[in-house]
């Protein structure tokens, strides 16, 4: 990451907020351009592109940490990924295992009804900060709320 100015920072923030990269390499080089700045670390976000390549991006003491999707889904949840094994993330947070069986059940076409029943296997009151999914072929958002799926 680059030294920290106030208009990097700004540019960082508003990076995670809307801009859109041609692939997840580009999306994560971006990020890694800019200063991205948390109140409170650690903290994370996904990213995916059209061709199913998907990473989860995290800030953790200060670095950026990527970790790459091992299989067709990838479930980001409020607990750190880096350098841990399928098992390590089910074990220490279950609703990450929910978020798992879930998305490993579901078809490669996923209707909106399905990406919230998903969604919603993984809620917890008050916990939650809201959630995002789209369709990565046509970038078409699939459901997006700050509280749970109905």
């Amino acid at each position: 990451m680059r030294p920290a100015t106030s208009e990097s920072t700004r540019r960082g923030q508003g990076l995670l907020r809307g801009a859109r990269a041609n692939s997840t390499e580009e999306a994560i080089r971006l990020t890694q351009e800019f200063n991205v700045h948390f109140v409170k670390e650690p903290q994370h976000f996904l990213v995916a592109d059209s061709s199913g390549d998907s990473r989860v991006v995290e800030f953790i003491d200060g670095a950026i940490r990527i970790t790459p999707a091992e299989s067709r889904w990838q479930v980001c949840t409020n607990h750190c990924l880096w350098n841990r094994s399928e098992a390590d993330n089910d074990g220490e947070c279950d609703r990450y295992q929910s978020g798992s069986e879930a998305a490993e059940n579901l078809p490669a076409n996923i209707s909106s009804a399905q990406a919230k029943s998903a969604i919603r296997s993984m809620y917890v009151d008050d916990w939650m900060m809201w959630t995002s999914t789209y369709k990565l072929t046509s970038g078409c958002l699939l459901y997006t709320s700050p509280s749970p799926p109905d």
